[in-house]
Protein backbone atom coordinates (compact mmCIF):
# COMPACT_ATOMS: atom_id res chain seq x y z
CA UNK A 1 0.00 0.00 0.00
CA UNK A 2 2.75 2.47 0.86
CA UNK A 3 4.34 2.22 -2.58
CA UNK A 4 0.96 2.70 -4.27
CA UNK A 5 0.14 5.77 -2.22
CA UNK A 6 3.55 7.27 -3.01
CA UNK A 7 2.79 6.78 -6.71
CA UNK A 8 -0.58 8.47 -6.31
CA UNK A 9 1.00 11.32 -4.36
CA UNK A 10 3.59 11.83 -7.11
CA UNK A 11 0.88 11.95 -9.78
CA UNK A 12 -1.16 14.41 -7.72
CA UNK A 13 1.83 16.71 -7.15
CA UNK A 14 2.61 16.67 -10.88
CA UNK A 15 -0.96 17.68 -11.70
CA UNK A 16 -0.94 20.31 -8.96
CA UNK A 17 2.16 21.95 -10.41
CA UNK A 18 0.76 21.83 -13.95
CA UNK A 19 -2.55 23.34 -12.82
CA UNK A 20 -0.74 26.04 -10.86
CA UNK A 21 1.24 27.05 -13.95
CA UNK A 22 -1.99 27.18 -15.94
CA UNK A 23 -3.63 29.46 -13.37
CA UNK A 24 -0.62 31.78 -13.40
CA UNK A 25 -0.80 32.07 -17.19
CA UNK A 26 -4.59 32.37 -17.46
CA UNK A 27 -5.85 35.88 -16.68
CA UNK A 28 -9.34 35.58 -18.17
CA UNK A 29 -12.19 36.77 -15.92
CA UNK A 30 -14.66 34.15 -14.68
CA UNK A 31 -17.75 33.51 -16.78
CA UNK A 32 -21.33 33.88 -15.51
CA UNK A 33 -21.73 30.55 -13.72
CA UNK A 34 -18.23 30.62 -12.32
CA UNK A 35 -18.76 34.15 -11.05
CA UNK A 36 -22.00 33.14 -9.34
CA UNK A 37 -20.33 30.20 -7.64
CA UNK A 38 -17.47 32.42 -6.52
CA UNK A 39 -19.95 34.93 -5.07
CA UNK A 40 -21.75 32.22 -3.12
CA UNK A 41 -18.47 30.84 -1.80
CA UNK A 42 -17.62 34.35 -0.59
CA UNK A 43 -21.02 34.53 1.14
CA UNK A 44 -20.20 31.30 2.99
CA UNK A 45 -16.80 32.74 3.90
CA UNK A 46 -18.41 35.93 5.22
CA UNK A 47 -20.89 34.09 7.43
CA UNK A 48 -18.15 31.90 8.89
CA UNK A 49 -16.04 34.88 9.93
CA UNK A 50 -18.23 35.20 13.02
CA UNK A 51 -19.26 31.63 13.83
CA UNK A 52 -21.88 30.98 16.47
CA UNK A 53 -22.05 27.20 16.59
CA UNK A 54 -24.73 27.03 19.27
CA UNK A 55 -27.11 29.50 17.59
CA UNK A 56 -29.73 27.87 15.32
CA UNK A 57 -30.25 31.18 13.50
CA UNK A 58 -26.59 31.23 12.51
CA UNK A 59 -26.88 27.75 11.02
CA UNK A 60 -30.01 28.77 9.13
CA UNK A 61 -28.20 31.79 7.74
CA UNK A 62 -25.25 29.61 6.73
CA UNK A 63 -27.36 27.05 4.84
CA UNK A 64 -29.39 29.75 3.11
CA UNK A 65 -26.28 31.01 1.35
CA UNK A 66 -26.80 28.11 -1.06
CA UNK A 67 -29.95 27.95 -3.24
CA UNK A 68 -32.38 25.10 -2.77
CA UNK A 69 -31.12 23.14 -5.76
CA UNK A 70 -27.37 23.38 -5.05
CA UNK A 71 -25.74 21.60 -2.16
CA UNK A 72 -22.97 23.56 -0.36
CA UNK A 73 -20.14 21.01 -0.35
CA UNK A 74 -17.90 22.88 -2.81
CA UNK A 75 -18.60 26.26 -1.23
CA UNK A 76 -17.79 24.98 2.27
CA UNK A 77 -14.62 23.31 1.04
CA UNK A 78 -13.50 26.59 -0.51
CA UNK A 79 -13.73 28.60 2.72
CA UNK A 80 -10.52 27.20 4.32
CA UNK A 81 -8.62 28.00 1.11
CA UNK A 82 -9.89 31.57 1.26
CA UNK A 83 -8.70 31.79 4.86
CA UNK A 84 -5.22 30.49 3.98
CA UNK A 85 -4.50 31.86 0.52
CA UNK A 86 -6.78 34.86 0.17
CA UNK A 87 -10.01 35.44 -1.69
CA UNK A 88 -10.08 35.24 -5.46
CA UNK A 89 -11.04 33.13 -8.44
CA UNK A 90 -7.65 31.40 -8.74
CA UNK A 91 -7.73 30.51 -5.05
CA UNK A 92 -11.23 29.10 -5.43
CA UNK A 93 -10.14 26.91 -8.34
CA UNK A 94 -7.50 25.31 -6.10
CA UNK A 95 -10.28 23.51 -4.21
CA UNK A 96 -10.46 21.20 -7.21
CA UNK A 97 -7.05 19.81 -6.28
CA UNK A 98 -8.57 18.64 -3.02
CA UNK A 99 -11.41 16.89 -4.85
CA UNK A 100 -8.95 15.48 -7.39
CA UNK A 101 -6.88 13.90 -4.63
CA UNK A 102 -9.98 12.47 -2.98
CA UNK A 103 -11.24 11.14 -6.30
CA UNK A 104 -7.90 9.46 -7.00
CA UNK A 105 -7.94 7.75 -3.63
CA UNK A 106 -11.54 6.61 -4.03
CA UNK A 107 -10.97 5.21 -7.51
CA UNK A 108 -7.81 3.46 -6.40
CA UNK A 109 -9.64 1.91 -3.48
CA UNK A 110 -12.55 0.80 -5.66
CA UNK A 111 -10.28 -0.64 -8.33
CA UNK A 112 -8.16 -2.50 -5.80
CA UNK A 113 -11.09 -3.89 -3.84
CA UNK A 114 -13.16 -4.93 -6.85
CA UNK A 115 -10.30 -6.05 -9.14
CA UNK A 116 -6.62 -5.71 -8.28
CA UNK A 117 -3.82 -3.25 -7.51
CA UNK A 118 -3.04 -2.52 -11.16
CA UNK A 119 -6.66 -1.66 -11.92
CA UNK A 120 -6.78 0.72 -8.99
CA UNK A 121 -3.65 2.57 -10.10
CA UNK A 122 -4.86 2.81 -13.69
CA UNK A 123 -8.26 4.10 -12.59
CA UNK A 124 -6.68 6.78 -10.40
CA UNK A 125 -4.18 7.79 -13.09
CA UNK A 126 -6.73 7.96 -15.90
CA UNK A 127 -8.94 10.25 -13.82
CA UNK A 128 -6.23 12.90 -14.17
CA UNK A 129 -6.25 12.93 -17.96
CA UNK A 130 -9.93 12.41 -18.80
CA UNK A 131 -10.71 15.53 -20.88
CA UNK A 132 -13.94 16.45 -19.10
CA UNK A 133 -12.47 16.03 -15.63
CA UNK A 134 -9.36 17.93 -16.68
CA UNK A 135 -11.51 20.84 -17.88
CA UNK A 136 -13.54 20.84 -14.66
CA UNK A 137 -10.36 20.87 -12.60
CA UNK A 138 -9.29 24.18 -14.16
CA UNK A 139 -12.61 25.93 -13.54
CA UNK A 140 -14.69 26.82 -10.51
CA UNK A 141 -17.86 24.78 -10.93
CA UNK A 142 -19.69 22.30 -8.73
CA UNK A 143 -19.33 19.35 -11.07
CA UNK A 144 -16.01 17.94 -9.83
CA UNK A 145 -17.25 18.06 -6.26
CA UNK A 146 -20.40 16.27 -7.42
CA UNK A 147 -18.35 13.56 -9.15
CA UNK A 148 -16.27 13.07 -6.01
CA UNK A 149 -19.34 12.95 -3.75
CA UNK A 150 -21.11 10.39 -5.93
CA UNK A 151 -17.93 8.30 -6.13
CA UNK A 152 -17.57 8.46 -2.35
CA UNK A 153 -21.18 7.35 -1.95
CA UNK A 154 -20.61 4.43 -4.32
CA UNK A 155 -17.38 3.51 -2.56
CA UNK A 156 -19.04 3.58 0.86
CA UNK A 157 -21.91 1.42 -0.37
CA UNK A 158 -19.44 -0.98 -1.99
CA UNK A 159 -17.52 -1.25 1.27
CA UNK A 160 -20.75 -1.68 3.20
CA UNK A 161 -21.87 -4.52 0.96
CA UNK A 162 -18.48 -6.14 1.34
CA UNK A 163 -18.64 -5.80 5.11
CA UNK A 164 -22.20 -7.13 5.11
CA UNK A 165 -21.12 -10.14 3.07
CA UNK A 166 -18.45 -10.89 5.68
CA UNK A 167 -20.93 -10.47 8.53
CA UNK A 168 -19.93 -6.98 9.63
CA UNK A 169 -22.57 -4.26 9.70
CA UNK A 170 -21.68 -0.71 8.70
CA UNK A 171 -23.54 2.58 8.48
CA UNK A 172 -23.80 4.68 5.37
CA UNK A 173 -22.19 8.09 5.11
CA UNK A 174 -23.93 11.37 4.39
CA UNK A 175 -21.36 12.91 2.05
CA UNK A 176 -23.60 12.30 -0.93
CA UNK A 177 -26.40 14.34 0.60
CA UNK A 178 -24.14 17.37 0.98
CA UNK A 179 -22.60 17.03 -2.43
CA UNK A 180 -25.29 15.96 -4.87
CA UNK A 181 -28.05 18.48 -4.21
CA UNK A 182 -30.88 18.24 -6.72
CA UNK A 183 -29.26 15.35 -8.59
CA UNK A 184 -30.64 12.94 -6.03
CA UNK A 185 -27.90 10.31 -6.33
CA UNK A 186 -26.97 9.17 -2.85
CA UNK A 187 -30.18 10.44 -1.28
CA UNK A 188 -31.92 7.08 -1.09
CA UNK A 189 -30.19 3.76 -0.44
CA UNK A 190 -30.22 1.47 -3.48
CA UNK A 191 -31.10 -1.40 -1.17
CA UNK A 192 -34.60 0.04 -0.96
CA UNK A 193 -35.27 -0.91 -4.58
CA UNK A 194 -37.72 -3.57 -5.79
CA UNK A 195 -36.96 -6.95 -4.30
CA UNK A 196 -34.80 -5.49 -1.57
CA UNK A 197 -34.50 -7.37 1.68
CA UNK A 198 -35.05 -4.10 3.54
CA UNK A 199 -38.67 -3.62 2.51
CA UNK A 200 -40.98 -3.96 5.55
CA UNK A 201 -42.25 -7.40 6.33
CA UNK A 202 -44.56 -8.73 9.06
CA UNK A 203 -41.63 -10.36 10.80
CA UNK A 204 -39.65 -7.11 10.97
CA UNK A 205 -42.39 -4.53 11.33
CA UNK A 206 -40.57 -2.86 14.21
CA UNK A 207 -37.24 -2.37 12.42
CA UNK A 208 -38.03 -1.85 8.74
CA UNK A 209 -37.37 1.85 8.90
CA UNK A 210 -33.66 1.45 9.66
CA UNK A 211 -31.69 -0.41 6.96
CA UNK A 212 -28.29 0.48 8.43
CA UNK A 213 -27.88 -2.58 10.60
CA UNK A 214 -29.25 -3.84 13.84
CA UNK A 215 -26.82 -2.43 16.38
CA UNK A 216 -27.86 0.68 18.39
CA UNK A 217 -24.66 2.50 17.38
CA UNK A 218 -25.41 2.07 13.68
CA UNK A 219 -28.98 3.25 14.17
CA UNK A 220 -27.83 6.34 16.07
CA UNK A 221 -25.19 7.21 13.49
CA UNK A 222 -27.70 6.78 10.67
CA UNK A 223 -30.40 8.93 12.27
CA UNK A 224 -28.94 12.35 11.25
CA UNK A 225 -28.43 11.13 7.70
CA UNK A 226 -31.95 9.72 7.45
CA UNK A 227 -33.41 12.94 8.80
CA UNK A 228 -31.82 14.94 5.99
CA UNK A 229 -33.39 12.62 3.42
CA UNK A 230 -36.80 13.32 4.93
CA UNK A 231 -36.36 17.08 5.27
CA UNK A 232 -36.31 17.91 1.56
CA UNK A 233 -33.96 20.31 -0.19
CA UNK A 234 -31.91 23.18 1.16
CA UNK A 235 -33.78 26.22 2.53
CA UNK A 236 -34.76 28.69 -0.23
Amino acid sequence: YRQDWLILLGLWLTIAIADGIWLLKDHAPPAWDQGEHLTRALHFWRVQQQPDWSNPDWWTTLWRQSPGYRAPLVYLATVPIFNRLGRGFDQAVLVNLVFTGLLMGLLYGLGRSLFDRTTGLWAAGLSLVVPMLYALRLDYLLDLGLVTAVTATFASLTGWRGAKASGQGAGRHGVGRHGVGRHGVGRSPPDWGPGSQFWPSPRRSCSWWCPWGGSPSNRCSAAPVGSTWCSGGWPP
